[in-house]
């Protein structure tokens, strides 16, 4: 199911329409969290380490590709990040 949002993301870059691109982007994304949970349902516990890894990365990645949607979110991410660096 992934591919098709990603071929369709692709077809929809091609023809300048970034707008219904970003919206299959994200359709992507969520398939791909699908994906993973039910990935770390049947694994061992090594390769659950990776897939937990892969879906922490990915919530990031979703969180902080939000901001153009939702400022009070990445703001408060970069908060975030901020305190835990120093």
């Amino acid at each position: 199911m992934r591919d098709s949002f990603r071929v369709i993301k692709h077809s929809l870059i091609e023809m300048d329409n970034n707008l219904k691109a970003s919206n299959f982007h994200k359709l992507e994304l969520y398939a791909k969290e699908i994906e993973l949970k039910n990935k770390l349902k049947n694994e061992t516990n090594k390769s659950q380490a990776s897939i937990l890894l892969d879906r922490i990365m990915l919530l990031i990645y979703r969180t902080t590709s939000d901001h153009h949607t939702n400022l009070l979110t990445i703001l408060n991410f970069t908060i975030m990040m901020i305190a835990i660096l120093e």
